[in-house]
């Protein structure tokens, strides 16, 4: 291990570094010992990435990437994907599979051609990213012969494994959370687009209220608000112009918190002191300013390492069962929500 990649990677001149590596004076005790760990650390990677380099490869596992133009998955303006690929390839690396990306839009690409090519031989698996797809699209892929798991939406009668989150338990977990807090004028901010996701965690909102014999049906109950942050921002203006404020608002996704959160601190209203405030999807504190938001948190990079777990048994055994798997959506606490018994 040189000398100038130790102390590149503890941001360490390349003197010090060879003066600890030969044992001279002039560089104190710990951090002589710092600079021997960094090389154990460094020499251990190092071997690993050449034993893993050397190791016989099972074949290619082929994630496809399939949109319809919404804006969710890809080209969005918040990227939430490249953790996801990052470790879909981490882990089907670590298994002995190589891995390949293919992006198609389903409105104007043909899926036969696609099909033909993941159908190949030096094909093991595939994985088929289906956030922005339709119930009809998901269908067309079933033209695939090699094992596929389903990445956050659900194929047709269960023909594939499939991992998903629980929008629904989340949802419905957030309203029971308000109800608890004396919270009763919740309304729900929808982005305009339909799909899955997004009608499981509406679904959730109405159960919640139904649970608590309140009706989530009435007119106002639950508002399209926009599907950009642009439009959202302009849509809840004249929301806002028309519309008292209710105790508290639900966002559907990061569109809608972003674009809600700019229109309030526009208006100087006051959060949660006027209204309080839950997101769906956690968001990095840069993006919601001085307020940390009440959120229900979507465990993407998890479902992703459940996803290759799950293709890599289907590859071994090729069961006639297949699997929904639904992980869990936790509510994370912040201080977009006060109780309403105790002011705090």
């Amino acid at each position: 291990m040189k000398a100038v990649q130790i102390a590149r990677e503890m941001g360490i001149s390349k003197a010090t570094v060879s003066l600890a590596l030969n044992n001279k004076p002039g560089v104190n005790k710990n951090t002589k010992r710092e600079i021997l760990l960094c090389r154990e650390r460094l020499e251990n990677k190092a071997a690993n990435e050449r034993r893993e380099a050397s190791a016989p490869k099972k074949g290619i596992i082929k994630v496809i990437i399939a949109t319809r133009g919404l804006r969710i998955a890809l080209d969005s303006e918040m990227d939430l994907w490249t953790d996801v690929l990052a470790v879909f390839e981490q882990e089907a690396k670590k298994r002995g599979y190589l891995t390949g990306i293919t992006y198609i839009d389903v409105r104007a690409e043909s899926i036969d051609k696609l099909a033909d090519a993941c159908n190949g031989e030096d094909i093991s698996g595939v994985v088929l990213q289906a956030t922005e797809l339709y119930e009809e699209d998901i269908s067309k892929f079933e033209k695939i012969r090699h094992p596929m798991v389903i990445y956050d939406n659900e194929s047709t009668d269960l023909i594939h494994n499939c991992v998903v989150a629980d929008n629904f338990l989340g949802v419905e977990r957030a309203v029971n959370w308000l109800f608890r807090r004396n919270y009763k004028d919740i309304i729900y901010l929808a982005n305009d687009i339909e799909i899955y996701n997004f009608r499981q965690r509406r679904k959730g909102f109405c159960g919640a209220f139904l649970e608590h014999n309140q009706n989530p049906y009435q007119p106002g109950r639950i508002v399209e608000a926009g599907a950009t942050i642009e439009n959202v921002y302009h849509k809840m203006n004249r929301y806002l112009d028309f519309h008292g404020l209710p105790e508290a608002f639900i966002m559907e996704n990061y569109q809608v918190t972003i674009g809600t959160m700019r229109a309030l601190k526009e208006r100087r209203i006051a959060v949660p002191e006027q209204v309080a405030l839950i997101g769906i999807d956690a968001l990095p504190s840069y993006m919601t300013g001085d307020c940390q938001l009440t959120a229900v948190r979507i465990p993407h990079t998890e479902r992703a390492v459940l996803v290759i777990m799950l293709l890599e048994k289907e590859i071994a055994e090729q069961s006639g069962t297949k699997s929904r798997v639904m992980t869990d959506c936790r509510l994370m606490e912040g201080m977009s929500v006060k109780s309403k018994y105790n002011g705090k």
